[in-house]
């Protein structure tokens, strides 16, 4: 509700810990495969798709937090931020980062590959690949995440022609001009970061009588803030990029499947 997302033909991201998508439907049946959670929508006669990958933003958390070191600590003394400061490192390598592809499944797959035993996976690195390649495979595997739950979507009737973001990763331009690029429509953020709260003002609005409903209350409330549109130059660089991330998963599911689950 707090980005928008209160009517069908618009689609919203939030990359925070996880990874989750919501779309707007009118009915919580148009996914024939099930393979879509569905909620009833604080608006009226409405539902909301939302898939779920459990590590989107966590995965960039883990690399910090084991290769690090030097940016949190430079970013102590700077008053910066240490996630600044990777992608700062990442905003120098070309898109697909040197054909350095990573699933980044640390805590399984769920939305849409639905496989508990995955693992994250760095393929086809080599002597020629830094700790910059690695930060931007990392922002690249969350957005073919999200084109491939978008492509679920899709398939179940929700698309659309663009993707509100917000979350943490949505104060990342590069992060949001990788999303853009990978899944070939605008990327918009907003002016706010915590759209919890705004929708929850919006309900009240609309409790009270100050608006006539949740449409009308987007409208006065919901402000962009940036549009990130799609660069045409990477797009065969994504595509083929996007092709591998998948063939890669779908190549090494065998494996997967014989992993316990296993979070530590």
């Amino acid at each position: 509700v707090g980005v928008g997302n209160v009517a069908r033909g618009l689609l919203s991201e939030s990359t925070g810990g996880a990874l989750t998508l919501q779309a707007t439907v009118a009915r919580p049946d148009g996914d024939a495969t099930g393979r879509t959670p569905v909620y009833v929508h604080s608006a009226p006669d409405r539902y909301l798709f939302c898939p779920v990958c459990p590590t989107g933003g966590m995965a960039l958390t883990w690399f910090r937090d084991r290769f690090g070191a030097d940016e949190v600590a430079r970013a102590a003394r700077e008053g910066r931020d240490a996630y600044d400061l990777l992608t700062e490192l990442a905003a120098d390598v070309p898109a697909g980062a040197a054909r350095l592809t990573m699933l980044p499944h640390l805590m399984g797959a769920f939305s849409p590959e639905y496989e508990p035993g995955a693992r994250g996976v760095f393929f086809g690195f080599t002597l020629a690949h830094g700790k910059a390649h690695f930060v931007r495979a990392i922002l690249e595997a969350v957005a073919y995440m999200l084109r491939r739950n978008l492509e679920l979507l899709a398939d179940a009737g929700a698309s659309a022609d663009t993707v509100h973001s917000h979350g943490g990763g949505a104060r990342s331009d590069l992060w949001c001009q990788i999303k853009a690029d990978v899944v070939g429509m605008p990327v918009v953020t907003l002016e706010g970061e915590d759209a919890a709260i705004r929708g929850d003002a919006m309900l009240a609005g609309v409790a009270i009588g100050a608006f006539a409903n949740l449409e009308e209350a987007a409208t006065a409330m919901v402000m962009p803030r940036h549009r990130f549109t799609p660069d045409p130059a990477t797009r065969a660089v994504y595509d083929d990029a996007y092709r591998r991330y998948v063939e890669l998963f779908d190549t090494l599911r065998p494996e997967f499947a014989a992993f316990e689950i296993d979070k530590g």
